[in-house]
């Protein structure tokens, strides 16, 4: 028998719910689960479908019958009885259990919304929850999102969960008013401030401090075209401050938007730089359905140069007019370029000269200079290079760009400091310009000019240094004989000593001599160049005799091998002769004679610094308490420029201030209450002295104990 037969037994039988609750009666029929829902659908009545749970059956039935009992209950207060016996639905699954509720009223699902225990005892997913809250009216939407705890302790919902059902609500006021109740961040607040209209969007990101700039370009993208071009015009002071421009939320736009953003232009109240650039990032696509003719002539060469989202795709070829005003919108990396491209890129770069100029390190981290410091840097290089005979080996290349390097550039005398820039100290081209570097850095610099002679190196890392290394050189020794091997160069470490005519100590040293220079005269290991891996085959360590040759040969040493920092050294002891019991005026002497020896001396902090401690105030009639060579900055400087500073403490004239002047190229002695008064120490200066200001607390390491500052002293740079 079927479920057709049983269907004419109900017909003929009066008591319907016994038929349909007796299992014994039931088994004697083949027929589904859902031929037996349509047989109670048909025959029982809401309250008849209740009571079957009643029945030990049916209490204890698989969850596919109890489901067809529940499908087929339409009163929402009786099936909302059942579903708050856990013990009836105890084998059903929350996501059917959520289909139910869903099919609740409101009343009803509020009733379930507010059993904490019911949802204590059952796991739901928080899709699960806030599709039953998304079911309800806007007003019980609200209510349940009033209740924090409910929704937070009870549901477990996330700020994604509540942004989600916020979204959906169709009054910005209610939107508004649970934005403030929750404590969104940035990206959320976005995304709900979307679904708003133009007026209350505007409203909302002009008024609050809590999103970030990109997001709100993200709500910018989503206001009527009209509307949107109206806010940049209304709000030019909140775009500025938030670094917000035209160009940066139309690219974003569906091409749509774009092509009316196009056709109104021209006309719209904004700079012709302003339309450039957005007429610049319009799609590819977008332009080409332009006709060019129909713009004014200072808009065509924005609108036929290639964008790739808010940038331009820089093409050498094209006239480098075109490309005028954009330079934020073009960046291009030239370190592989040939010198036909580098001449094409400088004279974009004139014409743009705060273009980014990218170089990369360790192949992955992208640094920018300007076009301005790419065109400087690069013509400097040519300067380099044009020094450098055809007819001089690799060696002789080395020690020549080598030299250079340090004459040009100074380890950055804010390095360790507050105001220290990571980047702008890495960027090739920046660091040639600004004279300024750290030893990657730096390192990079050396590295790309061997390579325009055709020399090839690595860069290679110890602790918290950079250096290169470079592999199957060729020397001619003073003996004549010609030797090979891998050796390291340390462009960093030799900055000082070539910046002041010093034999650079750091050219062409094996590892296990680069290795010992690495440990000061207390035994404590810097580690700066330990790497084993990378550079147990570099043996090779050209001898003293052999560098002063090499050198010499270049115009770098005289002819005898002796370096110009000789002449430094015994007119500082000179000075320091004449004025053995004058300190004064011996210290005013040796000032004079590094100013003379180093015009720029107040440029390069760092070469100079070590010159002082190691040659100026390091002859035997210069005796003081306390000697301090550092640096400050100015107190009304924003940008806390490092200031060299020397400070003494004598016993024959007590403290004295000097500073190094710029503008006036000298040091300038200044009384302790003014110096104190104008200067102040970098607050990691302080922390390194125990919050002292660096004259205060004696320094152990004052004196430095760089290996260079052992060199010089000793006099092995002569």
């Amino acid at each position: 028998m079927n479920s057709e037969d049983f269907r004419k037994l109900l017909l003929e039988s009066n008591d319907k719910f016994s038929l349909l609750s007796n299992f014994k009666t039931l088994r004697q029929y083949d027929m589904t689960v859902g031929e037996f829902g349509n047989l109670i659908n048909e025959f029982l009545t809401d309250n008849e479908k209740a009571r079957l749970f009643q029945i030990e059956y049916f209490r204890n039935a698989n969850p596919y019958i109890k489901r067809c009992i529940l499908d087929n209950i339409s009163d929402s207060n009786i099936l909302l009885s059942i579903i708050e016996k856990s013990d009836l639905i105890d084998n059903i699954d929350t996501s059917y259990i959520k289909e139910a509720i869903n099919r609740l009223n409101d009343e009803d699902k509020l009733k379930i919304l507010h059993n904490r225990e019911f949802f204590e005892k059952r796991e739901f997913y928080s899709f699960e929850i806030t599709k039953i809250i998304g079911s309800l009216s806007e007003e019980n939407k609200v209510a349940i999102l009033n209740d924090p705890s409910l929704i937070t302790d009870t549901f477990k919902l996330d700020k994604f969960d509540i942004e989600r059902i916020i979204e959906i609500l169709d009054k910005d006021e209610d939107k508004m008013l649970l934005m403030d109740k929750y404590q969104f961040d940035s990206y959320t607040l976005s995304k709900i401030i979307q679904t708003m209209n133009d007026i209350n969007k505007e409203r909302f990101i002009t008024k609050t401090s809590e999103l970030e700039p990109y997001h709100i370009k993200q709500i910018l993208t989503t206001f009527n075209v009209n509307n949107l071009m109206s806010f940049f015009k209304k709000n030019e002071e909140f775009c500025k401050n938030n670094k917000i421009e035209p160009y940066d939320v139309i690219y974003k736009l569906p091409e749509d938007k774009q092509l009316q953003v196009a056709l109104k232009l021209t006309g719209m109240d904004f700079s012709i730089d302003t339309k450039r650039k957005i007429f610049a990032t319009l799609s590819n696509e977008v332009k080409a359905k332009l006709n060019k003719d129909d713009f004014p002539q200072e808009y065509q060469g924005a609108l036929n140069v290639k964008s790739k989202n808010n940038h331009i795709e820089v093409e050498l070829d094209r006239n480098p007019k075109d490309y005028a005003g954009l330079d934020a919108l073009m960046s291009i990396n030239p370190e592989k370029f040939s010198k036909e491209q580098k001449d094409k890129l400088k004279q974009l770069c004139i014409v743009c000269p705060d273009m980014c100029i990218d170089n990369t390190m360790n192949n992955s981290v992208v640094i920018s200079s300007t076009g301005k410091e790419f065109v400087e840097g690069e013509n400097w290089i040519e300067s380099v290079l044009s020094t450098i005979k055809p007819e001089y080996s690799k060696a002789q290349k080395i020690a020549i760009i080598d030299n250079a390097i340090g004459r040009r550039i100074s380890y950055s005398p804010d390095f360790d400091t507050e105001v220290f820039n990571i980047w702008d100290n890495r960027a090739l081209w920046k660091i040639i310009s600004t004279g300024y570097g750290v030893c990657n850095g730096i390192s990079r610099v050396e590295q790309y000019i061997l390579e325009k002679v055709g020399i090839e190196s690595k860069m290679v890392s110890g602790k918290n240094h950079a250096f290169l290394k470079l592999e199957n050189m060729e020397f001619e020794l003073a003996s004549g004989e010609k030797v090979t091997g891998t050796t390291i160069v340390d462009p960093t470490w030799n900055l000082s000593l070539q910046r002041y005519g010093c034999k650079p100590n750091h050219l062409f040293l094996s590892y296990e001599d680069m290795r010992k220079r690495d440990i000061d005269s207390e035994g404590r290991d810097t580690e700066a160049h330990k790497n084993n891996e990378d550079l147990k085959d570099a043996t090779f360590t050209l001898d003293e005799k052999s560098l002063r040759n090499l050198c010499a040969s270049v115009g770098l040493a005289k002819n005898d091998g002796k370096f110009p920092v000789l002449d430094f050294i015994e007119k500082s002891k000179k000075i320091d002769e004449l004025f053995a019991n004058e300190p004064e005026k011996n210290i005013d002497g040796q000032f004079k004679l590094l100013q003379k020896v180093c015009p720029e001396f107040s440029s390069c902090q760092n070469s100079t610094m070590l010159m002082l401690r190691t040659i100026s105030f390091n002859n035997q009639n210069l005796k003081f308490k306390k000697c301090v060579i550092n640096r400050v900055y100015e107190k009304e400087d924003e940008s806390k420029t490092p200031v060299m500073f020397v400070y003494f403490d004598s016993k024959e004239f007590g403290r004295k201030f000097y500073y190094a002047d710029k503008a006036q190229g000298q040091f300038i002695e200044m009384p302790t209450k003014e110096f104190e008064k104008r200067f102040e120490c970098y607050d990691k200066d302080l922390e390194k002295n125990h919050g002292h200001k660096l004259w205060e607390e004696e320094e152990k390491n004052q004196n430095t104990n760089l290996q260079e500052d052992i060199y010089v002293s000793k006099g092995e740079d002569r």
